[in-house]
């Protein structure tokens, strides 16, 4: 890859890092995930959630990929600029070249799933994963150990199949583009300069090429442009013209018995360990106001983490796989971390697929998440007849009542014991963050 070419991968890295990192705007968080377009389409035709900004997104990456092929993979796609660089320090050439039909059966595995309840995109979405990366920069104390893994993952996949292995093989998204590439105008044409030393076939990170320059599978080609700068003789010229330009395809799909079986093996692969692995709790855990119902949370949430890192109180947190696998890494509330902001409603804004509802702020303020409960073995006053006003005064309901008993206190003065109005209290879970006591809050929030 050329200095230029690498220039605009380090630039379009650098980019998502800042957005996803610091900046956090809503309306370019939410034009950044619609890039995924397996995700956007499925969510908006199985849920109704369509957005001019999930639209637009769609629209301008279909049509470059159209005109220009799949350059967004080779140069803007952040995992694969991170793939670009582990590739660089591992150096393996890219092996095992049958094996990238895997993808196909990523994408129609997310296909059958996500209209089910059952959104698995998350896992080998590289817009989600490269989310997650960029939580480095971030304050997230977790984010360090995903990093990790994904980079694990990453040398992995290098040492296995070599360079450019989660591309070539499991991204569901380049899958799709690969499908829109097999219908495109644009090509790579082979001159008769070309003297058939086989370099750029060796060279190409994705195996787009077979035995011979001559035999190219443009739906696998990224457009690094690596086979153009590797030719000594300058055989290699890409054309992005109008014109209809036939390529021989060696790996066309053939949906042979074979292809069959092998599909149907990966969604066993998938659907067996889900099957296998704990379900959902029947009782709701509190979420934040304006999720949607569990069922359609599931398939609705695509597990970017994007609520949880603009939450300006930390109460938000994912879910660990004791909720069920179908809700593993959809925002939870827990609010001994911090409660819900009276004065906020950005992950509701930030949300990209509306599994969090957009409400306004006194919308929001209405929105019913829980109840407030006081266990009197464990609060002051009630257990040790100590005075203690700290629920009541976090509330900014006024649905913390100050009930007036006959205990006197060591001053002379008659004891207040708290008293949840229910009708007022919308489980903010501001008054469990503001109790005093060490461990277990004496008022918990009880969902709804």
């Amino acid at each position: 890859m050329n200095k230029r070419n690498r220039a605009i991968q380090i630039s379009a890295f650098i980019f998502f890092v800042i957005l996803m990192s610091w900046i956090f705007s809503p309306i370019m968080t939410k034009l950044f995930f619609a890039l995924s377009i397996p995700t956007t389409i499925l969510t908006s035709l199985s849920f109704s959630t369509v957005t001019i900004a999930a639209l637009s997104s769609v629209v301008l990456l279909i049509l470059l990929t159209f005109f220009m092929g799949r350059i967004f993979c080779g140069r803007i796609c952040p995992l694969g600029t991170l793939s670009d660089f582990i590739d660089s320090i591992t150096g393996f050439r890219p092996r095992a070249v049958k094996l990238h039909r895997v993808k196909y059966y990523m994408l129609i595995l997310g296909v059958i799933m996500t209209p089910g309840g059952l959104y698995l995109f998350w896992v080998f979405d590289p817009i989600i994963i490269a989310a997650s990366i960029a939580d480095l920069f971030s304050t997230d104390i977790s984010a360090p150990f995903r990093v990790i893994s994904v980079t694990g993952l990453f040398i992995a996949l290098a040492l296995l199949f070599g360079r450019r292995g989660f591309c070539r093989i499991i991204c569901p998204l380049g899958a799709f583009l690969a499908l829109i590439v097999k219908i495109s105008p644009n090509n790579r044409l082979v001159k008769d300069l070309c003297t058939q030393c086989g370099e750029c076939v060796s060279a190409c990170p994705m195996q787009s090429m077979t035995s011979t320059p001559d035999h190219y599978n443009k739906s696998e080609c990224i457009h690094c442009f690596t086979c153009k700068e590797t030719c000594s003789e300058q055989g290699i010229l890409f054309d992005y013209s109008l014109r209809k330009q036939l390529s021989y395809d060696p790996f066309k799909i053939r949906l042979t018995r074979l292809h069959l079986f092998s599909l149907a093996a990966s969604i066993g692969a998938f659907v067996i360990p889900f099957a296998l692995l704990p379900a959902s709790k029947e009782k709701r855990p509190l979420r934040p106001p304006g999720t949607v119902n569990e069922d359609i949370l599931a398939g609705l949430c695509i597990r970017c983490s994007s609520c949880i890192k603009i939450c300006p109180t930390g109460t938000l947190v994912p879910a660990g796989i004791e909720e069920g696998i179908e809700l593993f890494q959809t925002p939870l509330m827990v609010p001994r971390l911090g409660g819900c902001s009276y004065a906020c409603n950005s992950c509701g804004v930030i949300c990209p697929t509306a599994a969090i509802k957009q409400l306004a702020i006194d919308k929001k303020r209405e929105a019913k998440i829980g109840t407030a409960s006081i266990a009197e073995s464990h609060c002051l006053p009630y257990k040790r007849s100590m005075p203690c006003l700290s629920c009541h005064a976090a509330c900014p309901f006024e649905a913390i009542k100050l009930k007036k008993t006959i205990i006197t206190t060591s001053w002379g003065d008659k004891l207040f014991v708290p008293v949840v109005d229910t009708e007022k209290c919308t489980g903010c879970g501001l008054c469990e963050t503001a109790c005093i006591l060490k461990d277990q809050a004496a008022i918990t929030i009880v969902p709804s």
